[in-house]
């Protein structure tokens, strides 16, 4: 992973959280949203279809990439 996909990912933390932890999530652009799917089938391999337009669609990928990255991303940086 590139250190500006760290760096992006880094950006969205308290989005995860929000996500993972509360099950809620705020407004955030459709091209944040992309680029973080991106990075995540970058990582994985795994292709995340979301529906833009559905709240409920959003959180779900939210808590997904979140969940991968305090479990991945976020422990390797903290180390």
């Amino acid at each position: 992973m590139t250190k500006q996909d760290r760096n992006f990912l880094k950006e969205y933390e308290l989005n995860f959280k929000t996500a993972v932890n509360s099950d809620y999530s705020r407004n955030m652009p459709t091209a944040a949203i992309q680029r973080l799917e991106q990075i995540y089938f970058n990582e994985t391999g795994i292709a995340l279809k979301t529906n833009y337009t559905c709240g409920h669609c959003v959180l779900k990928t939210l808590k997904t990439i979140g969940k991968w990255y305090f479990e991945n991303i976020k422990k390797d940086t903290d180390e």
